[in-house]
C-alpha cells in the first residue's frame, strides 16, 4: 500500500459527503481546533489520515488522530479524542498506524 499526501482542502471537499458540519467555522471556533495543512491518503483503501487539535479553558492544546473515507466523507477519530501532547506523537503514530496496515 502506498500512501501519498493531500491538502486539507481535499479532505474539506471529500467530509461534505459526509460529516458536514465538521470544519464549519462555529464548530472550529467552539473547540478552538486546528487541522494539519496535509493529509496522508492510500487511493487504494479511500482512507486518508490527518491531525486535529483542540483546547479547552485552561488546558494544553491535545492532538488527535482522524481518518476520513474519502469516498464517503465520514471522519472517524482513529484511537482516544486528545490522546498525544504534541502534533510530531501523533504524526509518529500515524506512521506506526501505516506499517501495522501494510503488513497485515
Amino acid at each position: 500500500m502506498s500512501y501519498y499526501s493531500i491538502s486539507i482542502e481535499q479532505i474539506k471537499e471529500a467530509s461534505q459527503k459526509g460529516s458536514k458540519h465538521y470544519f464549519d467555522k462555529s464548530t472550529m471556533q467552539f473547540f478552538k481546533s486546528r487541522v494539519s495543512k496535509t493529509a496522508l491518503y492510500n487511493r487504494d483503501s479511500g482512507i486518508a489520515y490527518f491531525i486535529t487539535s483542540e483546547q479547552f479553558e485552561k488546558q494544553s492544546r491535545k492532538y488527535s488522530i482522524r481518518k476520513i473515507n474519502m469516498h464517503t466523507g465520514n471522519i472517524e477519530t482513529v484511537g482516544e479524542f486528545g490522546e498525544f501532547n504534541t502534533r510530531l506523537e501523533a504524526w509518529q503514530n500515524i506512521i506506526k498506524i501505516l506499517k501495522e496496515t501494510q503488513t497485515c
